[in-house]
């Protein structure tokens, strides 16, 4: 995005918020990844002190602070094996197919966690994801999670070795996807129905 280039408009407001909130919260200061959640919302609210106002209450709200930072490597360890045990409960197959393969599924879902998944959605569709994730917390993002690797294992299964990597990378971000949007989304609230213990 050519507005966020050095000097231009919304390179100097993302440069502001973010030295706003690493100066605010310490805990966290600059984290990998933040640029790209402020970055978007910058497109959603009309002022910096808006966007800075939603950026606090979010990661706030997903105690964020708990994963975000060098200091805290063990508490994201602890985050993607709890993700881990709930992939292999709900989606044990493909978890094993990946695994002979050598692919774990952090090598995909750490970018989704950590950025919120801003780095791998259109905007139109992350808004989405985020105001579910503001319902229903972390439960939205993991079970939304599942419903993407359910509603493409028959692709996964069938890419080659040489593309696979390339394919659990880019799931989010093909034109298939986009066509897929609202019916994963379907799949993702009937299944939180039906496993409310996730």
């Amino acid at each position: 995005d050519i507005s966020f280039n050095t000097g231009k408009i919304n390179y100097n407001k993302l440069y502001r918020i973010l030295t706003s909130s690493s100066n605010y919260n310490k805990k966290i200061g600059y984290a990998q990844g933040i640029n790209f959640i402020i970055a978007n919302a910058i497109y959603l609210f009309s002022s910096e002190e808006e966007v800075f106002i939603f950026f606090e209450g979010f990661i706030n709200l997903l105690k964020m602070d708990n994963y975000f930072g060098v200091d805290n490597d063990k508490k994201m360890i602890s985050k993607l094996n709890e993700f881990n045990d709930i992939l292999n409960k709900y989606v044990p197959d493909i978890v094993k197919f990946l695994n002979d393969k050598q692919i774990s599924h952090d090598f995909f879902t750490t970018k989704w966690i950590l950025t919120l998944f801003s780095t791998s959605l259109e905007r139109s569709y992350l808004v989405i994801i985020w105001c579910f994730m503001i319902i229903f917390n972390w439960k939205f993002a993991y079970s939304y999670i599942i419903q993407i690797l359910k509603k493409y294992k028959d692709s996964i299964f069938n890419s080659s070795e040489s593309q696979l990597c390339f394919k659990m990378k880019n799931i989010l971000k093909n034109k298939e996807f986009e066509n897929d949007f609202n019916e994963i989304i379907q799949n993702t609230i009937n299944f939180m129905k039906n496993n409310i213990a996730i």
